[in-house]
């Protein structure tokens, strides 16, 4: 049996989650930016899947939008651009 085989395929399987992890913090860091107004408080929860064919991210946030200096929650309104 040959470990040496064995150690580069779990570095290169390493390498690649590291990899996808650092591209979905990245778009972690946009949603917060684009959706939450920069405020991460509104982030209620974020996962990186990697049990399917692509790995992917599920953030769920709160929808709170400003008008004329209120606060207030509007789905809609927060994906509005």
């Amino acid at each position: 049996m040959d470990y040496g085989i064995m150690r580069v395929e779990k570095r290169t399987r390493s390498a690649v989650y590291g990899l996808q992890i650092e591209a979905n913090r990245t778009a972690l860091d946009f949603h917060v930016l684009e959706y939450c107004g920069g405020d991460r408080s509104l982030l209620l929860n974020a996962v990186i899947h990697f049990d399917e064919s692509t790995p992917h991210l599920h953030v769920a946030s709160i929808p709170i939008v400003k008008d004329n200096d209120e606060s207030h929650l509007s789905a809609k309104k927060s994906w509005e651009t």
